[in-house]
């Protein structure tokens, strides 16, 4: 279901879509979810679990705060394009649009920022010592954050995983580094 909604995102995925990749009929899928609404928020919440397992023990090895956050961002990259390109995330890609007059669906949106948010800070926030003299870890980590939104787009936009590594480094480079 995740998969279908990834793809075209909640206006663009049909009932008739996610039956078809689910193989369930719609009225199981109603019976199971409720509304099409519940099933895109599952599919976000699943979705956010997966990059959490995927991203945060690379956010917590060892090496420096810039090796990890590289290493995090080429798992991010490999799975954004890892069903071909021009998927990036599905929650930063098609969240956003399906949030704008969906009160359920954008407070759920604020939740997995929140706790993106959190979590950066806290890595950040454990390597202060890395970041460059008076800078805070909640801006550094804001700004990793932003970086991440600016891959998701980029995937999504069908840029190559050569592309979106370079654009990686490079902004990573340019972080406020002790």
């Amino acid at each position: 279901m995740a998969d279908t909604f990834w793809v075209g995102g909640y206006e663009g995925t049909s009932l008739d879509r996610v039956s078809e990749a689910t193989g369930l009929s719609k009225s199981s899928l109603y019976a199971a979810f409720g509304n099409k609404e519940a099933m895109y928020v599952d599919a976000m919440r699943h979705f956010a679990e997966e990059m959490r397992k995927l991203v945060e023990p690379a956010l917590r090895q060892a090496g420096t705060l810039r090796e990890r956050l590289l290493h995090a961002h080429e798992l991010s990259i490999a799975h954004y394009l890892s069903e071909g390109p021009g998927r990036g995330c599905l929650i930063l890609c098609t969240g956003p649009a399906a949030a704008a007059g969906n009160p359920v669906i954008a407070a759920e949106l604020r939740a997995i920022f929140g706790s993106v948010e959190a979590l950066m800070i806290e890595v950040f926030s454990a390597d202060r010592a890395q970041l460059r003299k008076g800078v805070a870890p909640q801006d550094a980590a804001l700004l990793a954050i932003a970086l991440q939104h600016a891959l998701a787009d980029r995937a999504r936009a069908g840029a190559p995983a050569p592309e979106l590594l370079d654009f990686s480094r490079r902004s990573v480079a340019a972080m406020p580094w002790a």
